[in-house]
């Protein structure tokens, strides 16, 4: 019977752990839709928005990665991972075009961001 309850306990905080994760992602992908909505007014230098964009799709890696240890084992709460990189992969692509200085490709980066987020929060 503990053992039972030890790995409903484990489940649990592995699924809490995702939750949280993916509440940081979400956050990281708003800051995202920031400086693209920034850069593309002319707002903010290239420089500040290569540069944030950079850490913003470095943030998401880290929360990939380090959730994907967390939850090592379980498959389910490994699955729940998959829009996080996916996500993580359209903020790359909007660090790639920022970087390159091409502004419609950053838009479109931006836009499947956006497009990732809303699938990322209609599993909460």
């Amino acid at each position: 019977m503990l053992l039972l309850l030890l790995l409903l306990s484990a489940c649990s905080l592995e699924a809490s752990d995702v939750d949280v994760e993916r509440d940081r992602a979400l956050s990281w992908s708003k800051t995202v839709e920031m400086i693209a909505n920034e850069w593309g007014r002319g707002s903010i230098p290239t420089h500040y928005a290569e540069h944030a964009s950079s850490s913003a799709s470095d943030a998401l890696h880290e929360i990939l990665t380090q959730t994907r240890h967390e939850v090592a084992g379980n498959a389910e709460a490994a699955r729940q991972l998959d829009p996080i990189a996916v996500l993580s992969g359209a903020a790359d692509s909007f660090a790639d075009a920022v970087a390159r200085g091409d502004r419609e490709a950053a838009v479109s980066a931006a836009k499947e961001v956006q497009s990732r987020e809303a699938r990322l929060r209609s599993l909460q």
